[in-house]
Order: structure tokens, then C-alpha cells, then sequence
């Protein structure tokens, strides 16, 4: 018995399915991998997605698989003159964006681009439009007496995205028009809802 050495013959196709098997194991694994990806996008999460398109209500982007929809006062902090809120987006682009909520029945996530850059919010700060302080601003946009074609306020742009109201003043004679420069102070802020109160700074006597 000591002579005698034991061949074992394996067959011949054991090595394909082994091979066979592996493969196997490897996509499962990389399809687990993916969907790993897909599942785990929380609210809260910021990702960079690639513009698909760009619509006339907002923006559409695609993440992992992932549907993502930025609606237009979401783009931007600013807000959009003449419409123009889409101003350097380009299809097939990467944008930075942040996940605020996903709509289950259409299986899409809600975004805002403004949301991923709060470093350009006007407003981070806004003891920066505490009352009393002073502005030179610009006339955006003119209010009306209801049933009536006289000014009533102005509408004063003080830095890009920070609006407040300005009534007009008794004593103007002229009115200001669309793009005009007026020197304004803050008379009161509220800061919870963004919204600014101007009156009239005082002329140099």
C-alpha cells in the first residue's frame, strides 16, 4: 500500500462552473452595488448631477439613476430679471445640487441649487440691513393707486437679491422711473420673512 499513489479525476467542466458561478457572484454584486448607490440618497444629502434639461418651469438633472427637478426659484439666490433665471446652465453639465425632498409617486427627488451655495445668499447676514442704515439703491419696478396711473411706491433694489418698499414721498414732484439711482435708509427690517421698508434719506441741507 505504501507504493500505491491515488489519482483523483476531477471532471472536466468543474472549472467552467466555477467560473460560471463567480461571474455570477460578480454581478450580483455590482447590481447590489448600484442599488446601494440608488437607495441611499437622503434628504438633506448634496450631490453633483448632470443637467439634462432645462425647461421653462425649472431644471432637470439625473444623479445614480436618480430623477432630480430644481424648480426656477430654486436655481438661483438672486432673483431672475426678465426671466432670465436660467443664465448659465448648460445641458450636460455637472451642478451642485442639494436634495430637499422626493415626491414617491412620481419616483423623483426634489433640489435647489441656491440651497448647495448658501455662501451666496444676500441675506446670511441680516443685521448688514438693520434700521437706520443708509443705501444707494436702484428703482426696479413701480406700484400703482389701485384704479389709478399715479406711483404710489417703488419697488428698490440696495444690492443684488435685497429688495424693500419705498412710498413714495409727498413732496416729489418728479417721478422716478425703471432704473433709476435713489438714496434710501432702512426704516425697518423683517428679518423671519426678507423683507425690507425704505424711506427716503434725507437730502443735504
Amino acid at each position: 500500500r505504501s507504493g500505491v499513489v491515488a489519482v483523483f479525476t476531477f471532471p472536466s467542466n468543474l472549472k467552467t462552473r466555477s467560473n460560471h458561478k463567480s461571474r455570477r457572484r460578480t454581478k450580483i454584486s455590482t447590481i447590489f452595488s448600484e442599488l446601494h448607490k440608488m437607495v441611499y440618497m437622503n434628504i438633506g444629502d448634496i450631490v453633483d448631477a448632470s443637467i439634462k434639461s432645462i425647461e421653462s418651469y425649472g431644471v432637470r438633472l439625473s444623479f445614480c439613476g436618480h430623477s432630480i427637478l430644481v424648480l426656477a426659484p430654486e436655481v438661483s439666490w438672486l432673483p431672475g430679471h426678465n426671466g432670465n433665471w436660467d443664465q448659465g446652465l448648460r445641458e450636460d453639465s455637472q451642478c451642485r445640487v442639494k436634495i430637499i425632498r422626493y415626491h414617491a409617486d412620481k419616483n423623483e427627488f426634489i433640489g435647489s441649487i441656491k440651497q448647495a451655495h448658501p455662501e451666496d445668499d444676500p441675506w446670511r447676514d441680516p443685521n448688514l440691513f438693520s434700521a437706520g442704515t443708509a443705501w444707494r439703491g436702484v428703482v426696479t419696478h413701480k406700484l400703482y393707486e389701485s384704479g389709478s396711473a399715479q406711483t404710489a411706491a417703488y419697488i428698490v433694489e440696495i444690492r443684488p437679491g435685497v429688495r424693500g418698499y419705498l412710498e413714495r414721498p409727498g413732496s416729489q414732484k418728479m417721478e422716478m422711473r425703471v432704473g433709476d439711482p435713489v438714496d434710501v435708509v432702512v426704516s425697518q427690517l423683517e428679518a423671519t420673512v426678507q423683507r425690507l421698508i425704505f424711506s427716503p434719506a434725507a437730502e443735504p441741507s
